[in-house]
């Protein structure tokens, strides 16, 4: 117990002292997946399509609205599952999306 309480404690100590907490991201994930135990856990970002756009298009042309959002996996963990970074999943793909709901 002493061992998991010093690995928490070194976590939250990175929390607090991260001049950016995208920085650590990988690391809050890979301490998730260690304490809840868990399979694997991602960390995605909720994304819109996007179209191309032209050089006189204003600065939301990219966006495609009209299409539900989609999941980008950004991080994960454990390793050996990178094979799904840069992935997405779509909203009718599985049950993340349930989450937004």
């Amino acid at each position: 117990q002493k061992a998991k309480d010093n690995k928490q404690a070194a976590f939250f100590k990175k929390v607090v002292d991260a001049d950016d907490h995208e920085d650590i991201l990988q690391d809050l994930c890979d301490y998730l997946q260690e304490y809840t135990s868990s399979t694997s856990v991602y960390i995605a970002k909720l994304v819109q399509h996007k179209h191309e756009i032209e050089d006189d298009d204003d600065e939301t042309a990219h966006i495609d609205s009209a299409t539900p959002r989609h999941l980008d996996i950004l991080h994960v963990s454990p390793k050996g599952f990178e094979f799904v970074l840069r992935k997405t999943i779509e909203a009718n793909e599985g049950v993340a999306h349930d989450v937004f709901s």
